[in-house]
């Protein structure tokens, strides 16, 4: 792992406690980089034990280095044709196993720590000088590894640098270092010592090798980029470094054993080439590029022969493999992706091309064909084609005259249905926007391309943007991506159409453009841009639902045992409240009790919200204010009224830094504007480089219009959010650790904090909960830049201190080590590297991980007397932080409500858990419910979780009337049946009717006692009753990873198993007690089952991470298991 990457990890120590590196040598006798090629390259190998694990599972050193003389040598004499071998020796000193005691617990691991205490161990015993690579064995039993380097590291003899630290010189060493843990010989069952496997990939680092794992999305999945087809990735095996790794270390150099392959110039490209497998040293063809530009870096594919041999047999299967390679990229994302086979989505185990596969790219028309295999080699085609003959033009139509509209944009919001708009041509056809956006919620963008010349097109990309901030015209570069359309295929002079997803935060005037990217030998590139004005939102609550109640009947499936019952609710959304009574109960044999079930998405009645984000403030006048002639009347903090002396009594804001024209007059006579935001009212905050506000202040009109005085509670001030891109975000396209997503979640690295705007000033939303404020102290502007020398400081504001301690020069990039400090007092040490954004968070007013120093390092300059460090983009927040509640006074104002989120994000389900199905089952939910708005309204549904299924019809009464009687009639064919019921006080009624025979039943509600709903219509819903079907199984703790169930190894409860269903929606239960699961109550069709993944652990079966299953009427799938593996330290 690369050291700027360590050094960014909290979880990991500084480089080293308090040191101050100051150079005393000249540059010129500084150690020169460590080749990564070179045979018998010299490694000392350092055991050591943590004082609360005694055990060990090497009884000495010395057997670690045989292991790794024998495996872990010899793999790299294959891998890289005996260019890089290794002498691995353990000090001939020390204690006679060679274990050394670090004298504390695994839990105050730290890379740097470590490496230098177990580098201090055993330098009592040997003398490093004829060593530059360390590497350090724990007897940790867990998995796990980090290494690289090289870099400086203090010794007692043969130190090549002398540094400060502390006014005492310390002498070091240039080395690089790893350190792994023993874990488990066999976990994996490979027939080597898989902990040595793990110690060759952290050797690899050691030598430059890149990390090649993660997680990307390709084709609407998610995978790993390349496991398991380099040992750089996350597989425990030996398996041999990835083609285009070869090449670039140099392993296999350039000549004729890599071809390169176009672009095509003249003509296009035809070639058959034979490819041998890349684990053998041959003079032949082992890596074929096929660049798509002819300049650098290098992007393209990499053609690759892989086969079961030279510690490659236990690659998953043989072939050719193709990756997409861009070198411009570092550590994230990985610069190499293996492409998938595309007879196999999504499996990359079988991503290698047999004879007569092959690979293509039809828009770079690209193809690679396996002609025939002969022994080990393969016979391989490229077939790269020039463009094809006439002329593509994809266009789209831009907007015309006002409104500022298209054809070929518009929105399709799930409010009335997907594919159903509001604004039609009569025929269903969308105009205009199509739909008014909804607020809070994801809507569709549709773009239509159509291709106006005379040849095909194909892999149009589109990508698609809204302004930011929402406003008028083109914003310039600031715009939020919303995603790409590719479409595979426009026949000339034909159209197509797809979209991508948008969720606006705010209902205010949007632009929203469509790009089309430059299409090659396109007859004409003026066409490729279109925009739409959105002027119409919805912005009604992202919950469509209104409290309601349920009573829930459980039946106790056992006739012989009375049976406790737990009731559990979850996926309750931001802001809602949920309500069981009673939430335990003892359901007598063969018995049935009632539960009440109360759902709030306003939150619990009575009572403030709490718990969740707060995204706006709303505050009230507590007292009147007087407009007396002539008078400058504060509101709160700069925010003020200016009277002026006329006989109407005219008024305006004011601020005693008026930031432009000063806002239109307001007579009392003609309330004409009674609102005001940042575009009128200068007091009001406006950031004009990002043309944003969140503040507004308004009055009621009728309070002024017989008097000069607003009245108590009329004069309201509101003031929200709004996402505001880090500086480095906009710039440098670099997130923040910790920081936001544009929808305020935050994330591992994001791009945006939330701004707020209160009473004039920029304070920060913490996480983006607006009741939580922070005091924006230093935001540098795109243009601005801070030089720093060595030793020097930088005094931000408000006490905070950000000192430049030293510089590594010798690093590559070049890594600065920073001290930063409030009030005198050391808050962070980190080494950074150029080109890398330092972020500093901290944990404030219960809010975790808040960024609160942000800066980018562009430039490292080294000197003859001094070095310089350019920083850009910084960013710093006050840790002082302001909370607010109801209650709070301003001024005259004061805070009446501190609005929560509550977009709808999941519907709240009732579960129960009984012992007899050892298992958490939906019983009931608002899934079960609608938005009521007509007198009969009903809702119909099957209970699939009891042992007799029935139809539970609920409606409701609106405006409500309790105690209405009901009548529910029930027809099939020729039978009929009415129940009754009566509505509660808030005009809701349930009927629960078991049918008697199999069929589509009608069910229609009636009420007849006020003549307003007499005119009402019934509804009808249907209820087919089917033989049901089920999937069950369990989720266990595959122990030793071998990727199925044995004896002794336990179930896991309380892990989330999804289940979607044939039309596309998902159902979720918790494993049990015993790791047991199951969804009942069936329809056949295909389903897929799959696990929701946890921290800490690794799934092992099934081998592609769900199931995709198919069952048939009343038959029932069991052992549907799901097999995870514990991990420890993951390897770095």
């Amino acid at each position: 792992m690369a050291f700027n990457k360590l050094i960014g990890k909290k979880a990991l120590y500084l480089l080293m406690t308090a040191i101050c590196l100051v150079i005393l040598l000249a540059p010129s006798i500084y150690a020169a980089q460590i080749s990564h090629i070179g045979t018998n390259q010299k490694v000392l190998v350092i055991c050591v034990k943590w004082s609360n694990i005694s055990t060990t599972r090497m009884a000495s050193c010395s057997d670690w280095v045989s292991v790794l003389n024998n495996e872990t040598n010899n793999f790299y004499n294959l891998a890289t044709f005996s260019q890089t071998n290794f002498i691995f020796e353990t000090p001939s000193g020390g204690p006679i196993n060679g274990w050394y005691d670090l004298g504390y617990p695994v839990e105050n691991y730290g890379f740097w720590t470590t490496g230098q205490d177990a580098i201090s161990l055993a330098d009592h015993d040997i003398d490093l000088g004829g060593y530059n690579r360390v590497f350090i064995i724990t007897n940790n039993p867990g998995f796990g590894g980090q290494g690289g380097g090289p870099w400086w590291w203090k010794v007692n003899e043969s130190a090549e640098a002398t540094f400060m630290e502390d006014g005492i010189s310390v002498g070091k060493r240039f080395m690089t270092l790893s350190i792994i843990n023993e874990w488990a010989a066999h976990s994996f069952g490979y027939p080597f010592d898989e902990a040595a496997s793990v110690g060759a990939h952290e050797l690899g680092h050691q030598l430059g090798l890149r990390t090649h794992y993660g997680t990307i999305y390709f084709n609407g999945l998610s995978r790993d980029p390349i496991d398991p087809w380099d040992m750089m990735g996350l597989s425990p095996s030996l398996t041999h470094f990835i083609g285009w790794s070869k090449a670039e270390r140099q392993w296999i150099p350039s000549g004729p054993r890599i071809n390169i392959v176009g672009p095509p110039v003249v003509s296009d490209i035809d070639a058959t080439l034979t490819l041998n497998p890349l684990e053998v040293n041959s003079a032949g063809i082992q890596i074929i590029k096929i660049p798509f530009t002819t300049t650098n870096p290098f992007m393209g594919y990499v053609v690759e022969n892989r086969k079961n041999i030279n510690t490659d047999q236990y690659l998953p299967g043989e072939g050719v493999l193709v990756s997409l390679v861009d070198e411009s990229k570092s550590i994230s994302p990985p610069p190499v992706i293996v492409m998938e086979n595309p007879i196999y989505p999504g499996d990359l185990s079988r991503a290698p091309l047999k004879a007569g596969e092959s690979f293509n790219d039809p828009a770079r028309n690209i193809s690679v064909g396996i002609v025939s295999q002969s022994g080990n080699n393969y016979n391989v085609r490229i077939q790269y084609k020039l463009p094809p003959g006439g002329s593509p033009d994809p266009m789209i139509l831009d907007w015309g005259a006002p409104p500022y509209e298209t054809a070929d944009i518009w929105v399709d919001s799930e409010k009335n249905g997907w594919g159903t708009y509001r604004y039609t041509d009569g025929s269903g056809n969308p105009v205009g926007n199509g739909d008014d956006a909804w607020v809070g919620r994801n809507n569709r963008i549709y773009a239509k391309v159509h291709n106006t010349g005379t040849a095909p097109a194909s892999n149009v990309r589109v990508q698609v943007y809204s302004n930011s901030p929402p406003g008028m015209g083109d914003a310039g570069e600031d715009w939020d991506y919303l995603g790409t359309i590719v479409f595979p295929y426009i026949p000339a002079g034909g159209s197509a159409q797809d979209f991508v997803i948008w969720n606006p935060t705010v209902g205010r005037h949007t632009c929203i453009k469509a790009q089309i990217q430059p299409y090659p030998g396109e007859s004409s590139e003026s066409n490729n841009h279109a925009q739409e004005n959105v002027d119409h939102f919805d912005t009604t609550s992202g919950s469509p639902f209104q409290p309601v109640a349920q009573n829930i009947t459980v039946y106790n499936p056992s006739d012989t045992n009375d049976t406790p019952v737990h009731f559990n609710v979850r996926d309750i959304p931001p802001g809602w409240a949920a309500r069981v009574d009673p939430a335990d109960m003892i359901l007598p044999k063969g018995g049935n009790n009632t539960v009440i079930f109360e759902v709030f998405p306003s939150g619990p009645p009575g009572a403030s919200p709490t718990g969740s984000q707060i995204s706006e403030l709303t505050l009230r006048s507590y007292t009147s204010l007087n407009l007396s002639r002539n008078s400058i009347l504060t509101i709160a903090r700069d925010l003020k009224f200016h009277v002026s002396e006329t006989s109407e009594v005219s008024f305006y804001p004011s601020l005693n830094k008026i930031r432009g024209a000063v806002s239109r007059l307001i007579s009392l006579n003609n309330l004409s504007v009674t609102k005001w935001d940042a575009m009128n009212f200068p007091a009001l905050l406006y950031d004009i480089n990002n043309n944003r506000s969140t503040e507004t202040l308004y009055i009621d009109q009728g309070a002024l219009r017989n008097n000069r005085t607003i009245a108590k509670e009329n004069l309201w001030y509101k003031t929200g959010r709004a996402a505001q891109k880090y500086k480095v975000f906009k710039n440098k396209n670099l997130s923040v650790e910790n920081g936001l997503d544009k929808n305020f979640n935050q994330q591992p690295f994001g791009g945006y904090y939330a701004l707020v705007g209160l009473f004039g000033e920029q304070y920060v939303a913490l996480n983006g909960n607006v009741g939580k404020l922070s005091k924006l102290i230093l935001e540098q502007e795109d243009f601005d830049r801070k030089v720093m020398s060595v030793g020097g400081s930088w005094d931000m504001g408000d006490g905070w201190i950000l000192k430049i301690q030293a510089v590594d020069a010798r690093a590559s990039p070049r890594n600065v080590w920073f001290t930063l400090t409030r009030d005198g007092v050391i808050l962070d040490e980190r080494v950074a590297s150029q080109g890398e954004v330092y972020t500093f968070s901290q944990n404030l007013s219960d809010e975790k991980n808040v960024p609160v120093f942000v800066t980018y390092i562009d430039a490292v300059f080294v000197g003859s007397t001094t070095d310089l460090v350019q920083l850009k983009y910084s960013w710093l927040i006050s840790n002082s932080i302001m909370e607010l509640k109801a209650g709070d006074r301003f001024g005259i104002l004061e805070v009446v409500n501190e609005s929560q989120s509550t977009g709808f994000t999941g519907k709240p389900i009732i579960e129960a858990y009984i012992p007899f199905y050892d298992t958490f089952i939906p019983i009931g939910g608002v899934e079960a419910w609608v938005h009521l708005v007509n007198p009969t309204d009903i809702n119909c549904r099957v209970n699939q979780k009891e042992i007799s299924p029935y139809v539970s019809i609920q409606g409701r009464l609106s405006p409500p009337i309790e105690n209405a009687l009901i009548s529910v009639e029930f027809t099939l064919k020729n039978m009929r049946e009415v129940k009754f019921a009566t509505t509660n006080s808030m005009g809701i009624y349930s009927i629960r009717y078991l049918p008697k025979d199999n069929g589509v039943w009608e069910s229609q509600a009636f009420y007849s006692g006020d003549n307003k709903y007499e005119a009402a219509e019934s509804n009808v819903c249907r209820f087919e009753e089917k033989d049901l079907s089920s999937i069950s199984g369990r989720k266990l703790n595959d122990t030793n990873g071998n990727q199925k169930v044995d004896e002794g190894e336990m179930g896991l409860p309380k892990w989330t198993i999804q289940l979607t269903k044939p039309d596309g929606t998902t159902v979720t239960t918790n494993t049990g007690r015993n790791g047991s699961y199951v969804f009942k109550g069936l329809l056949a069709g295909s389903y897929v089952v799959e696990e929701k993944p946890k921290k800490g652990w690794i799934q092992t079966y099934p081998p592609r991470g769900k199931y995709i299953v198919n069952i048939s009427t009343g038959k029932d799938l069991i052992d549907v298991n799901f097999l995870n593996h514990r991990e420890s330290i993951r390897v770095t």
